[in-house]
C-alpha cells in the first residue's frame, strides 16, 4: 500500500529495534502486542490508595491506569504486571518521543553537571553555557523561527516561558488586553476611557494614588468558541466552556462572549460596529449594549479558538467560523490567540493552526513543548514594559530548556532511516491518513458503535454510544484511552500517538480496537445523522496540509 508516494507496507521490513529492559522485563517495539487482560492486579489498589491519601482529588478517577515505573516502554506499547499494553494518550499530549531517542540530545547537559541547576530567567541572563547545553533563548530562536516560517510577519516574534498550557493562555491574555488598553488610549485618549468607565460603574483605584491612573476593572473582551477549554486558572477558566464542573463555585471574569463554533452567523450578531464615541453620546447606551452581549468593537482585545478542541471534545471549529474569527481581528486591530497546547507537533505540521490554513497572531504551547509557551508578535512585545508579567519557574530550570529543544528541534529538523528519510511532520501526516483509512473500515463493520471521527495526523477523536463502557472494554482488550468532552451519551474518545509510530503500532491499534468492538454489547445500527457526522466534507484528510517530499508545502 502507498499512501502519497511512500510506501506503507515496505516500511515493516525496517524495523531494527533493540530490546528495552526494565525490571527484568524485555520489550521491543518491532515485536511487541497488546494483550487482553482480565483485570488488575490487586497489587494497583494499594498504589491508587496511597495516592488517593495524600494528594487532593483533581481529574484523576479511581479506575485510571496504575503507571509502573519499573516496567519498561516503548513507542505505544508498555509492558506491565497486567501484560503489555497499548499507551494511546501519551501523557494526554505530552509525550512526543520515546527517552531512547531524545537522551543523546540531554547527555550534553547531564555530562555539565548544571542538571540541577535553576535560575530565574526573568531576572538573570543565562550565558556562557558549556557545548551542547541549551539555553532559553535557543528554544526561543527555534520556536520562533517556525513561526515565522508558518505565519510570517515583518518584525517576527518572542517568547514568554511559563510552567503549563493554562499560564501560556492567561500570558496571552494579559498581552493581547495590554496592548488593546494601549491601543484605546493612543485612538481615543484617556479621558474617553474613563467616560467608558463611568458609564459602566468602575472606579478609580485610589490605592496606587494620583500619578498613574488605575482603574478597578477594565472592560476590555475576548470572543471564544462554545465547547473551548483554555485551562483552569481563573482568566483562561472565564473562556472555557467545556464541562460544569471546571466552572460551579468559581467567580468569572464577565468581559468574555463566546460563540458558536460551526457557524459564523453569530460572531457579527454579537459585534456592535459603533464607534464607541458615539454609543457614548448616548447616557446608559453603553452599559445596556454589554448586557444585549454585545461587545462594542474597540473593546475587543481578542479572539480565542483551538484548531481542534481539547478537552471541549476533540472537535474541529469550522472553517468558516475560524475565517470570520481572521476577518474580524483584521478589521478591529484584535489578536487572534491559537490555543495550540495539545495540538502542537501533533497533527502533521509544526502548528496545527497550519493545517486549518489560519494565521493567529498569538500561540500558546505547551505539553510537547515541555514548557509552557507564548508565542507574540514582536510589536507587541515591545509595547511591554518591565514588570508586566512573571512567574517562577518559567525557563528557569535547565532540564526543561534543554528538555524542551531536544523534543522541538528532533521534530522540525530530525529525519529517520525507519522513514525512508520523512520528517517527522510528514509521517504524522502519512500515518494520519493510514489511521483514518483503517478506522473508516472498521466504523463500516461496527457503525453502532464508531462514528464521528475529528483530527489529523497523530491527534484524533471519535463518537461512541457508551463511552465509560468503551473505555473499559478498550482496557481489558490492550489500549489505555481516555475521554474529552462533556459526561453525555454518546461521548467523545481520544486517540494520540508519538510523532515517530509505525505501521505496525497503527495494525495493532486498530486490531485492538476491532477486538473492542466485538466485545461490547451488540447495539442497534446507528441513525443516519451519526453517519453524516462521520462523512463531513469538512473532515477530510485530503484538506490536511502536508509537508510531503516535493512537495509546495516541504519546508
Amino acid at each position: 500500500m502507498t499512501n502519497r508516494g511512500y510506501d506503507i507496507q515496505a516500511e515493516l521490513g525496517r524495523y531494527h529495534f533493540a530490546d528495552l529492559e526494565r525490571g527484568g522485563v524485555r520489550i521491543n517495539r518491532g515485536t511487541a502486542k497488546s494483550e487482553v487482560a482480565e483485570g488488575d492486579p490487586p497489587a494497583f489498589e494499594e498504589v491508587r490508595r496511597a495516592h488517593r491519601l495524600a494528594i487532593v482529588q483533581s481529574t484523576l478517577s479511581g479506575e485510571s491506569p496504575v503507571v509502573e515505573l519499573d516496567r519498561p516502554s516503548t513507542g505505544i506499547y508498555v509492558g506491565s504486571r497486567r501484560g503489555v499494553y497499548l499507551d494511546l494518550y501519551q501523557g494526554v499530549a505530552q509525550r512526543l518521543f520515546d527517552d531512547d531517542r531524545l537522551m543523546p540530545r540531554m547527555q550534553p547537559l547531564i555530562s555539565s553537571g548544571l542538571l540541577l541547576r535553576r535560575e530565574i530567567n526573568t531576572d538573570d541572563y543565562l550565558g556562557f553555557a558549556p557545548e551542547g547545553v541549551r539555553l532559553p533563548q535557543d528554544v526561543a530562536a527555534l520556536v520562533t523561527s517556525e513561526m515565522s516560517r508558518a505565519f510570517p510577519r515583518p518584525d517576527g516574534y518572542s517568547v514568554f516561558f511559563s510552567n503549563s498550557g493554562t499560564e501560556a493562555v492567561e500570558a496571552a491574555v494579559k498581552a493581547s488586553a495590554l496592548f488593546a488598553y494601549r491601543r484605546f488610549i493612543k485612538r481615543f485618549g484617556a479621558e474617553c476611557w474613563a467616560d467608558v468607565c463611568r458609564e459602566l460603574g468602575i472606579e478609580r483605584d485610589v490605592a496606587f494614588g494620583e500619578t498613574t491612573p488605575v482603574w478597578k476593572d477594565y472592560p476590555l473582551f475576548f470572543v471564544a468558541l462554545e465547547g473551548a477549554f483554555h485551562g483552569r486558572t481563573l482568566g483562561s477558566l472565564a473562556l472555557t466552556q467545556s464541562r460544569p464542573v471546571q466552572r460551579i463555585g468559581f467567580p468569572a471574569w464577565r468581559w468574555v462572549v463566546h460563540v458558536s463554533r460551526d457557524s459564523a452567523a453569530g460572531i457579527e450578531r454579537r459585534i456592535d460596529r459603533r464607534p464607541i464615541a458615539i454609543i457614548l453620546q448616548d447616557p446608559g447606551e453603553l452599559a445596556r449594549t454589554i448586557a444585549a452581549g454585545r461587545v462594542p468593537v474597540d473593546l475587543l482585545a481578542a479572539a480565542l479558538f483551538e484548531p481542534l478542541q481539547g478537552e471541549g471534545g476533540y472537535r474541529s471549529p469550522s472553517g468558516e467560523v475560524l475565517a470570520a474569527l481572521r476577518e474580524l481581528c483584521d478589521d478591529t486591530g484584535a489578536q487572534l490567540i491559537a490555543d495550540e497546547v495539545q495540538t502542537f507537533a501533533r497533527g502533521g505540521a509544526t502548528f496545527y493552526s497550519e493545517i486549518r490554513s489560519l494565521r493567529p497572531d498569538i500561540v500558546a504551547l505547551a505539553k510537547a513543548a515541555v514548557m509552557g509557551m507564548t508565542i507574540v508578535p514582536n510589536d507587541l512585545a515591545r509595547n511591554f514594559e518591565r514588570g508586566w508579567h512573571s512567574n517562577t519557574f518559567g525557563s528557569g530550570r535547565l532540564f526543561d530548556v534543554n528538555y524542551s529543544h531536544a523534543v522541538i528541534d528532533t521534530f522540525v529538523n530530525g529525519r529517520d532511516a525507519t522513514f525512508a528519510g520523512l520528517t517527522f511532520a510528514e509521517n504524522e501526516a502519512i500515518k494520519g491518513e493510514y489511521l483514518h483509512d483503517s478506522l473508516e473500515k472498521l466504523a463500516e463493520q461496527f457503525p453502532s458503535v464508531l462514528s464521528g471521527f475529528d483530527g489529523r495526523g497523530c491527534i484524533w477523536g471519535f463518537t461512541v454510544p457508551d463511552r465509560p463502557a468503551f473505555l473499559s472494554m478498550s482496557w481489558r482488550q490492550g489500549a489505555k484511552m481516555l475521554g474529552a468532552g462533556g459526561s453525555e451519551r454518546p461521548g467523545q474518545v481520544r486517540l494520540i500517538l508519538p510523532a515517530d509510530v509505525l505501521t505496525r503500532e497503527i495494525d495493532d491499534v486498530v486490531a485492538c480496537l476491532r477486538r473492542t468492538c466485538e466485545a461490547l454489547p451488540l447495539r442497534p445500527t446507528e441513525t443516519p445523522e451519526m453517519n453524516d457526522d462521520r462523512r463531513r466534507p469538512d473532515r477530510k484528510v485530503d484538506e490536511v496540509v502536508r509537508r510531503a517530499p516535493g512537495s509546495a508545502a516541504t519546508s
